[in-house]
């Protein structure tokens, strides 16, 4: 048992090495086709007519999805060697919500789509790691613009006792309710022949699954077949800064010595180049 349970390691470990060198490898042509396509696209190596300028937009367009599924691969190995760090602070929730939404308009399947933001007066306090959060988000909606071919997607953020949710409406196609399981598996696309139509590894939502659970949070599915999905991720609150300073009183008042708290500050998440 103990040799079989080496060799399963020695192979992870070989695989998610294999994946890093693969994927340095792959990143600096991808990066070079995808930048010099789009500065010819811009013009400045010299004009370039409608048709030129279509054909160079599908080479960008096809790099950076290349770029995707090289990334949700990484990902996926990385979640398996159990090397998944996150870098969880207090962030502006707003901003990286705004993110996620501006990001997939290119994305919808139908221009004419509403993207609707539900959004608090008051945003919830939550300690995340932006950048992943960000990138689980994003699948979720994503997912939304891949599947609706009208209507509107949601992004709904609500504020709890001891949790936050942020719900992911569409109104597309919808899932029959014996897949709701299913489609959280790697590589399952539900229809395998609406898959074809629709660019996916079927590795963003097992990667977002994994990712909200590093939170401590949950990301559960509602749908209805011809209705539309919602996707809700839901997460704990933090601790307020008068709840730290309470507790920080409050064993001062009872002779325990404590070590500081330190309140994370709120940091704006990168935007997308």
């Amino acid at each position: 048992l103990e040799m079989a349970r080496g060799t399963a390691v020695a192979e992870r470990d070989l695989r998610t090495r294999f994946m890093n060198q693969v994927s340095h490898e792959l990143r600096t042509p991808i990066n070079t086709i995808v930048n010099f396509a789009h500065i010819l696209a811009q013009g400045e190596m010299g004009n370039v007519n409608p048709k030129q300028t279509d054909y160079l937009g599908r080479i960008e367009k096809s790099g950076w999805h290349s770029m995707s599924v090289l990334n949700d691969l990484l990902d996926l190995a990385q979640i398996e060697a159990g090397e998944f760090r996150l870098k969880r602070q207090i962030v502006d929730l707003e901003t990286v919500c705004e993110d996620a939404m501006s990001s997939v308009r290119s994305l919808l399947r139908n221009p004419e789509i509403a993207l609707v933001r539900d959004y608090p007066d008051k945003w919830p306090r939550i300690l995340v790691d932006s950048k992943r959060f960000r990138q689980a988000l994003l699948n979720l909606l994503g997912n939304a613009a891949k599947y609706t071919d009208g209507g509107q997607i949601i992004l709904r953020v609500r504020t709890y006792e001891h949790t936050a949710t942020f719900a992911v409406e569409d109104s597309g196609i919808g899932i029959p309710a014996e897949h709701h399981e299913t489609i959280f598996q790697e590589f399952r696309q539900l229809n395998e022949a609406m898959a074809r139509q629709r660019v996916g590894t079927g590795l963003g939502l097992p990667i977002s699954r994994h990712l909200i659970e590093q939170h401590g949070g949950t990301l559960t599915l509602n749908s209805t077949v011809g209705q539309g999905s919602t996707f809700t991720i839901t997460l704990p609150l933090a601790p307020s800064p008068a709840s730290i300073e309470s507790d920080a009183e409050s064993d001062a008042a009872n002779g325990r010595t404590t070590a500081k708290h330190a309140t994370p500050q709120p940091v704006a998440p990168k935007r997308p180049i």
